[in-house]
């Protein structure tokens, strides 16, 4: 079992060291790690989602953000995570904001229609792409 005291030195190394280390053409900064490098320095054979978890929970308190991305283990500190830009709320609403419209029903079946609020003034009511039950994927 990999102690606590072990994560805390493996998330040390993660972000004090490697994070501080030039490499590939970079001076400093987000690097990823490969499933068998993450064993390797957890001295484990195998990575649970148990022990991710804790891995992620302690490299998260000491300020780096570890993911895990089907077999790769990106690392960023979370300084450099807060520099990302921030969506306009206007900007999002034009791709979020939707209108569920549960009213239309034909022969029986439940149609959805989901129509985008920035996009209703642009097209007629038989140009609106509509999903039937049938071909959803919720």
């Amino acid at each position: 079992m990999v102690t606590d005291e072990h994560l805390t030195d493996v998330a040390s190394i993660l972000w004090v060291n490697l994070y501080e280390t030039a490499f590939q053409g970079k001076k400093r900064g987000a690097f990823t790690l490969s499933r068998e490098q993450l064993i390797t320095a957890l001295e484990t054979k195998r990575l649970d989602p148990d022990l991710f978890k804790r891995l992620q929970s302690v490299c998260l308190a000491s300020g780096l953000y570890i993911a895990d991305l089907d077999g790769q283990f990106p690392c960023i500190g979370l300084d450099e995570m807060m520099g990302f830009r921030q969506v306009p709320k206007d900007t999002f609403s034009a791709f979020f904001d939707r209108e569920y419209d549960l009213a239309s029903r034909t022969g029986g079946t439940r149609r959805r229609t989901w129509i985008t609020t920035e996009l209703k003034s642009l097209v007629d009511d038989e140009d609106v792409i509509t999903r039937s039950p049938d071909n959803e994927d919720d």
